[in-house]
């Protein structure tokens, strides 16, 4: 009887060992897929992300007024043509 014991005690203890690794390794498996999932959600959010545009310093109206004035100057535009392109980039 203590044989039989022994080997009803073992199969027990090895079967109870089993399930131990299967719990963590789905574990595992479970930890590893909410990676993944984490990982494609931030992929997607790095993708989705526009970084804000630069602050418009004003060099790009300054440069668009002296291009203005240089073609005043050469005559490629009259007094009212300089006055009213002036005033659009201004308002």
């Amino acid at each position: 009887m203590a044989g039989t014991a022994t080997a009803v005690t073992g199969g027990l203890r090895r079967r109870s060992q089993q399930r131990a690794e299967d719990d963590a390794e789905r574990a595992q498996y479970e930890a590893d897929q909410q990676q993944q999932q984490i990982d494609q959600a931030a992929a997607q959010a790095a993708q989705a992300y526009t970084p804000p545009a630069p602050a418009d310093t004003g060099s790009g109206l300054i440069d668009e007024i002296q291009r203005l004035s240089t073609l005043h100057a050469q005559g490629a535009l009259s007094d009212e043509e300089y006055s009213q392109a002036k005033a659009k980039l201004l308002a």
